[in-house]
C-alpha cells in the first residue's frame, strides 16, 4: 500500500508546456511554475501502478516519482527528467542572464555608492586635518 501522502507522477514528454506568466514575475517563479505544470496529482480513487502501466514498459517514455504532499520543491531526480524544448531552455537561461546582470550592476552601484560615501568623510577629515596643522 502507498501512502496518500505520495500521490503525484510525472507525465511524458509531450504534455502541454504553456504557463501563465506576467511581466512581473522573476525567473525563478517561471520557472517553478513550469515544473508545476508538469506535475499531476492522482485522485484518491486513482491506481498509480495502473497509470504506469498504461504509459508502457519503456523507461524513456514515463516514470512515476513519489512525492510528499507538503514538498514545495521537485527533486532533482525528478527535474532531469522533464524534457523542455531547446528554445524554451535558451529564453530561460536569457532570462537568468539578464537577472544575474542585473543583480550584478545594482551591487557594483551600492559599492561604488558606499564608497563615495567613505570618501567624502576622508576628504573632510583631511581638510579639517590640514586647517589646524598650520
Amino acid at each position: 500500500m502507498g501512502s496518500k501522502k505520495t500521490s503525484i507522477f510525472t507525465p511524458a514528454f509531450g504534455s502541454e508546456t504553456k504557463v501563465m506568466i506576467n511581466s512581473t514575475m522573476k525567473t525563478k517563479e517561471v520557472i517553478e511554475q513550469l515544473l508545476h505544470k508538469f506535475m499531476k496529482k492522482l485522485k484518491d480513487t486513482d491506481l498509480p501502478l495502473w497509470e504506469r502501466l498504461l504509459q508502457g514498459p519503456s523507461g524513456s517514455i514515463a516514470r512515476m516519482f513519489l512525492m510528499d504532499r507538503e514538498a514545495e520543491e521537485i527533486s532533482c531526480d525528478v527535474a532531469q527528467y522533464i524534457k523542455f524544448n531547446l528554445p524554451l531552455l535558451e529564453k530561460i537561461l536569457q532570462r537568468l542572464n539578464e537577472e544575474e546582470e542585473r543583480e550584478i550592476q545594482r551591487t557594483v552601484d551600492k559599492y561604488i555608492y558606499e564608497k563615495s560615501i567613505v570618501l567624502q568623510y576622508l576628504n573632510v577629515k583631511t581638510v579639517k586635518k590640514t586647517e589646524t596643522t598650520v
